[in-house]
């Protein structure tokens, strides 16, 4: 019969404890590694996200430009109210919509960065050029008054004159604030004003040509024509 006995293979004891040792040391040495490359992503990203202060260029960005949408939803408001032109109403209201969710924005930074509204500095500061008066392309208050006070194609000719020079004024802020910031966010936000603002321009300036097209293919009316209109009492 043959035998069952089979010889056992030998293990070193001290072999099987050595493993995990070696193991050990190389973790245990590589742990300051891992920790100086986790500090420095950690100051990384401390620096690429920091809050922005008082005298930041993204809050003087923040509030001027929202101080500057403000006055161009006013303005967009007031000619839904005088035009039955559609495509004048579709994009009076859609930069309505679209400023006044931009403001939303802007006044949501500065609240989230612990930072008031209204900043002490004088406007466009941020930019090295600060203004105690109106910033550039927003309407006197002469102009806004004779917008209320116009009607029909007047009023659309008046908001259109208007808003182009809006627009064409704040896309210098949207440029200073790309020279001028690393927060995403706020280029995210810079980069589609200038995108939506410079189609709107483009379509502004259609719309007013088509108006003036128009305006002058009417004939004036005849003597006999108004005397009609407006019959001898």
């Amino acid at each position: 019969m043959a035998s069952d006995f089979r010889e056992e293979p030998t293990v070193d004891p001290g072999a099987s404890r050595s493993q995990p040792f070696g193991q050990s040391v190389v973790v245990v040495a590589a742990l300051p590694v891992l920790l100086v490359a986790a500090g420095v992503g950690f100051l990384l990203c401390r620096m690429t996200t920091s809050t922005p202060g008082e005298d930041s260029a993204e809050a003087g960005f923040a509030r001027d430009m929202a101080t500057h949408h403000e006055q161009a939803v006013e303005m967009a408001l007031l000619v839904t109210d005088r035009s039955t032109n559609p495509r004048m109403l579709g994009l009076a209201r859609d930069i309505a919509f679209t400023q006044q969710h931009q403001i939303g924005q802007m006044r949501g930074w500065l609240d989230q960065w612990g930072l008031p509204a209204t900043g002490l500095n004088d406007p466009m500061t941020w930019m090295g050029h600060p203004t105690n008066g109106l910033m550039p392309g927003m309407a006197s208050a002469d102009e806004l008054a004779a917008l209320q006070e116009a009607t029909g194609t007047e009023a659309e000719r008046m908001f259109l004159t208007l808003m182009i020079r809006h627009h064409e004024g704040a896309l210098p802020m949207t440029l200073a604030i790309l020279d001028r910031s690393e927060n995403e966010a706020v280029r995210r936000l810079a980069r589609s004003i200038q995108t939506s603002q410079q189609a709107e321009v483009e379509l502004m300036r259609s719309l007013l040509d088509q108006i003036s097209a128009e305006t002058e293919s009417t004939p004036p009316a005849t003597p006999a024509a108004r005397s009609h209109q407006h019959p001898a009492t």
